[in-house]
């Protein structure tokens, strides 16, 4: 049996914590994007986002943590019934489709040694490699990030947690464009789930185990 990480900073210990960002892409983010046209959204707020993601997965790299980029592909012939039935594939209701600009990733660029992993369903996990890939790299938490905050995010949490990760969600690292959903999402990780943090706590812990001064 594996050893209880009581402390936040054993948990978020960069030798075997992955971070996953998820779904941070022009469909969701970008005012033009799926989302954007039939929604609106918050530009700015948006950019903001990305922005932070871009220095908190910088910050993990350098420490050593394990970078992981989800992306949603969402042509029909992938979908299963049930997402085929509460999302329609009329053609102006299509969104992430392989090859397109929405599909593309929003105003961050994967690195080198990141991997990026393709999916079909809410969950990062569903259908895909990545608790195989996580597993071989000996990860045992997860700081799991991006958007929709009460969506694919929350189903992703949910389903490491329940594969015997540790969740940490910085809670400025999330977005949705319902406040009370996402609301709802933080506090049940705060509640039973895992460890709610910003990034500049996630940055400044990694920053220290980066230093090789540290005593």
């Amino acid at each position: 049996m594996q050893d209880v990480l009581d402390e936040f900073e054993d948990r978020i210990a960069p030798t075997h914590t992955a971070v996953l960002v998820v779904d941070i892409q022009n469909d969701f983010c970008a005012p033009d994007g799926y989302l954007g046209s039939k929604y609106g959204c918050d530009e700015a707020a948006n950019e903001a986002l990305a922005e932070r993601n871009i220095d908190l997965t910088d910050a993990a790299r350098s420490a050593g943590a394990l970078i992981v980029w989800i992306q949603a592909i969402y042509d029909p012939v992938y979908l299963s019934a049930p997402m085929l039935m509460k999302a329609s594939s009329k053609a102006n209701d299509l969104r992430c489709i392989d090859g397109t600009w929405g599909a593309d990733f929003y105003k961050v660029v994967p690195k080198e040694a990141d991997l990026v992993v393709r999916k079909h369903r809410y969950s990062a996990f569903s259908g895909t490699s990545l608790d195989n890939i996580l597993r071989r790299n000996g990860i045992r938490s997860t700081v799991i990030t991006g958007v929709s905050t009460n969506i694919c995010v929350e189903s992703t949490l949910r389903e490491a947690f329940n594969l015997g990760y540790y969740v940490v969600v910085p809670q400025d690292c999330v977005a949705s464009n319902n406040q009370s959903l996402h609301d709802a999402t933080l506090r049940n990780v705060e509640f039973l789930i895992g460890d709610l943090t910003n990034a500049n706590e996630l940055m400044a812990h990694w920053s220290e185990s980066n230093n090789p001064n540290k005593h």
